[in-house]
């Protein structure tokens, strides 16, 4: 009438891999070029005051392209203003 209990299996891990779940297509898929990358990265033990350095640097480099950008916008924007107001 009653049934007893199976005992549950305890799962121990040992590290093996059943299924490489590294696909192509995946948001979390690392190509063998992207490791290498990360790890030449690695490699340079940068310290974080140096790291955000670079960071910094980068985007000084690119603020002018940005500014010229956005002024261009910003003089398009201002041309069909005077155009509509003007009509």
């Amino acid at each position: 009438m009653f049934r007893k209990k199976e005992k549950k299996m305890d799962v121990i891990d040992d590290g093996r891999t059943v299924s490489n779940m590294n696909v192509d297509g995946f948001s979390w898929y690392q190509s063998k070029k992207t490791i290498k990358r990360k790890q030449k990265l690695m490699d340079l033990n940068l310290l974080p005051k140096e790291r955000w350095a670079i960071i910094k640097g980068a985007y000084l480099a690119y603020l002018p392209v940005f500014l010229f950008i956005l002024g261009g916008f910003v003089v398009t924007y201002l041309l069909f203003y005077v155009w509509a107001v003007t009509r």
